[in-house]
């Protein structure tokens, strides 16, 4: 985890929604071995049923299916 993390809700439509920076695994085929898993970061929005990748911390409300964290191929770190 890096720095602060802002809680937004409970609103209306949902709950809670957790902003700030994350690590997660990111598998690189193409590098040998030993290089193969290194951690990467990335802002995330993580709602109740669903973990998204935002651009910047502010845009936690602008979320799309195509910004959807897979969490089962991505172990994320908070």
């Amino acid at each position: 985890m890096d720095g602060d993390w802002e809680i937004h809700g409970p609103h209306l439509e949902v709950p809670i929604v957790y902003v700030g920076y994350a690590l997660y695994d990111k598998w690189r085929p193409n590098l040998n071995i030993s290089e193969k898993n290194r951690l990467e970061g990335t802002y995330v929005a993580i709602y109740p049923k669903a973990v998204y990748e935002v651009e910047e911390p502010e845009d936690w409300y602008k979320v799309s299916p195509e910004q959807r964290i897979d969490c089962f191929k991505r172990r994320i770190v908070i």
